[in-house]
This record gives structure tokens, C-alpha cells and sequence, in this order.
């Protein structure tokens, strides 16, 4: 398996997003690292942006997200004024509709997004993080969600999505703690799903990233996020009749077709269906 096609150089400068849609993983860089790529209202616009660009685009079939140099994301950047411009970066405080949630486009994006921890995930970088469906992280990166050190709350959801990831118990501890930890200790309570050490995770990164672009149907990736969403809010028994439904339909589908004649001829899949 080709693992370089992840980390092409063919980047769009947009000074603090950087992003790379020529392959099926986009891979989308929070470019401040001397900030350790602390959050600021414009890189939040930009990933916005980026972010949109790469759900749009036709080779895309994977999201990557990480931070340039030695972190992710350490944090909303304290040293600059973040209250003016929610509206100006594309979302409301207090939103009524998904689109106008902060992280909404995360939530409500078809194609699988992963979050590649590369070093520190610390307060609002853990949220869009753990926004993502999948968190892979170096195994010494550093997290935390240090709201009640800073005489702050849970913010962006973040309750709602860690009590659905490591369970109440987990949850409420980390939350009213705010204690800092390491990945490895954030594997073993659910928080991150794989680890690898500084030195191999980059390859394991793109191997993942390319594993999911290229042996898994585009199309059974959408309904299964969709799925994963809806059983949220629903009864058991209407999940039950909805993935019947949809089970149907997937057996009449191209994909499937595809998928059985890749086994049957021991070749990689074509999947051509969105």
C-alpha cells in the first residue's frame, strides 16, 4: 500500500490552514505552530472553509485533520480577542440548527473525518477533535478539558459527545477535574482509537487514512456515520427498521456488487457510488 499519497506537498497556502485535496484523504493542517496551533476566530473560518472545500470535492473520500509541528491544537489562543467574531467565523453561540454550531459541519458531514493528534489536544482543539469520527494520536500527545481550572463550563456539546464516547462516570471525572493526560491513558478509557510513538505515526496515519479511502464503499461510510447519528434520538426498534431498510437497499446497490466481485477476483475494490 502506497501510505505517501496522504502527505503530498501539494498544499493550498491559506496562512493558517494549510490543505492538500489532490488524493481521496484531504488532508487539512492547522498551520500555527509556534502557537502550538492555538485557535484563533480567523483559523477557525479558514478550517471552516477548507473543511467545506474538501467535502465538496469529487476524489475526496476521507477527511484528515491535524496541526502543524509539534501539536494539534493547544486551545482557543488566549493572547488574542476571540468574542467579536463568532458571527464573522460562520456560527452563533447559542445555535437552533446544526449549521449554526460551531463544529456542525463535523456532525453533519458525509464523509468519515479523522482527527490525527499529533501533540497537544487541549480544551476547544479535544472538541473539534473528539467532533471527528475517529481520533488517532502519538502516544505521548498531552489532552485535557481544563474548563473548571478557568472558571468556564463544558462547551460546544462536549458533555453530550463524552458521556456517548467513555461513559458517565469517565465523563464527569475528566470534565470536573480538568486534569491533563497523555493518549496512551485517553486509549484506555475510549477517548482516542489507536496510538503509535512519534517516529511511526505519521506512516501509520496515512496507512489508516488510505486503508479507509480505499477499501471501504464512500457510499456504506455515509449511511453508517448517518446511522451512527440518528440512533441518538431513536428507539431501539426504529433503528432496527431503519438499517433494515437501508440493508435492503444496499444489497441492490453498485458498491455491493463491486465489493463481492473485488473478493471473488482478489483484487482492490472500485467503488464508484457517494
Amino acid at each position: 500500500m502506497n501510505t505517501q499519497r496522504a502527505v503530498t506537498t501539494n498544499f493550498g497556502q491559506t496562512d493558517l490552514v494549510l490543505s492538500d485535496l489532490s488524493g481521496p484523504v484531504a488532508r487539512l493542517v492547522l498551520n500555527r505552530p509556534d502557537r502550538l496551533n492555538a485557535m484563533t476566530v480567523e483559523m477557525d473560518s479558514q478550517l471552516r472553509a477548507a473543511f467545506a472545500a474538501a467535502q465538496a470535492a469529487a476524489t475526496c473520500k476521507v477527511i484528515l485533520i491535524t496541526g502543524a509541528g509539534q501539536g494539534f491544537c493547544s486551545g482557543a489562543d488566549q493572547t488574542v480577542t476571540q468574542q467579536a467574531s463568532a458571527a464573522d467565523a460562520g456560527w452563533k453561540p447559542v445555535p437552533q440548527q446544526m449549521h449554526e454550531f460551531r463544529f456542525g459541519y463535523l456532525v453533519a458531514a458525509s464523509k468519515p473525518t479523522i482527527a490525527a493528534l499529533n501533540g497537544a489536544a487541549i480544551g476547544v482543539g479535544l472538541v473539534l477533535a473528539s467532533l471527528c469520527d475517529i481520533r488517532l494520536a502519538v502516544n505521548d500527545a498531552k489532552l485535557g478539558f481544563p474548563y473548571s481550572k478557568l472558571g468556564l463550563v463544558a462547551e460546544y456539546g462536549i458533555a453530550h459527545r463524552l458521556v456517548a464516547m467513555v461513559g458517565h462516570g469517565v465523563a464527569t471525572e475528566l470534565l470536573l477535574s480538568g486534569r491533563l493526560f497523555r493518549a496512551t491513558e485517553a486509549l484506555e478509557l475510549g477517548l482516542v482509537n489507536h496510538i503509535a510513538d512519534r517516529a511511526s505515526f505519521d506512516a501509520f496515519v496515512n496507512s489508516y487514512a488510505e486503508e479507509l479511502a480505499t477499501r471501504c464503499s464512500p457510499r456504506s461510510m455515509k449511511i453508517i456515520k448517518r446511522q451512527l447519528l440518528s440512533c441518538q434520538q431513536q428507539p431501539f426498534i426504529d433503528a432496527v427498521q431503519q438499517s433494515g431498510r437501508e440493508l435492503l437497499e444496499a444489497r441492490q446497490s453498485a458498491d455491493y456488487a463491486e465489493a463481492k466481485a473485488a473478493r471473488i477476483e482478489k483484487r482492490l475494490p472500485s467503488f464508484t457510488e457517494e
